[in-house]
């Protein structure tokens, strides 16, 4: 799996948007940004290694922004000043 979440139309202030639980632990993925790209690994496979074996969450903005006007502005000027927060927080089940 390789997906973008589209949580908001625009940067917000920081609130949870993705919560994860496992057999010991659970996360809690915080983020300002509008979009959550989730890649599960499935297709990155080593050689001695199976599928699944490592999970990358990345705060961003919606993908593709740039080609489609609808979408939540993710240009900057040379000027501009960029800054977002991303907080994981993590607890033993």
């Amino acid at each position: 799996m390789d997906v973008n979440f589209c949580v908001a139309q625009t940067r917000q202030p920081l609130r949870d948007v993705l919560w994860l639980s496992g057999h010991a632990v659970q996360m809690t993925f915080a983020t300002t940004e509008p979009g959550v790209q989730v890649y599960d690994g499935a297709a990155g496979i080593r050689p001695g290694h199976g599928p699944y074996e490592g999970l990358a969450i990345e705060a961003q903005g919606w993908p593709d922004a740039p080609q489609h006007a609808h979408f939540p502005a993710i240009t900057l000027l040379p000027q501009d000043r960029y800054h977002q927060t991303t907080v994981w927080q993590f607890a033993a089940l």
